[in-house]
């Protein structure tokens, strides 16, 4: 479909690490929206949550 895919695994602050791939020039990014676990989905705050508001590519939350 045109796309080039990678998949990375890194350590730190998530919400910080993921919108550093930006900082790489990436036409966007997807998300998955579950965190370490199903309840911390349910709050204000969760990292898919960060991540949605403060980037600035397309980031598709894709349910996994």
């Amino acid at each position: 479909m045109g796309f080039t895919v990678k998949v990375r695994i890194e350590t730190g602050v998530p919400f910080t690490e993921i919108l550093r791939v930006e900082e790489e020039d990436v036409s966007g990014m997807a998300i998955d929206p579950h965190g370490v676990s199903n309840i911390q989905e349910m709050f204000p705050g969760s990292v898919s949550e960060k991540v949605l508001r403060k980037a600035k590519k397309p980031v598709p939350v894709i349910k996994g």
